[in-house]
């Protein structure tokens, strides 16, 4: 499968919850501005919590449509992992830009 094949099927996937997630990261970003880097990993678990309540809905609610990607040659693993990691540097980076 060509990459750009690939990414644009994560895209796909991605926009089901990228609007929660960026939701998410505004409010941690907010309050690491408002309390400094000592709230860090309350921040942390904050987003590990979301991602993990986010993955238990997709894959609920999304249950019939990886029949798509598996016909696109794509398994949960290979869709979950990459939109995951991405979504953690995501958060991190705009945390960061935020920091006073």
């Amino acid at each position: 499968m060509k990459p750009t094949r690939y990414i644009h099927l994560l895209s796909l996937f991605y926009r089901s919850f990228i609007l929660f997630s960026l939701i998410v990261d505004a409010v941690a970003a907010l309050l690491y501005r408002q309390y400094g880097s000592g709230i860090f990993p309350l921040l942390w678990l904050l987003k590990s919590g979301t991602l993990l309540l986010t993955w238990f809905t997709i894959n609920r609610r999304k249950k019939n449509e990886y029949y798509y990607y598996y016909n696109q040659g794509i398994s949960r693993k290979q869709i979950w992992i990459p939109l995951l990691l991405f979504d953690l540097l995501l958060f991190i980076v705009i945390t960061c830009c935020f920091h006073a």
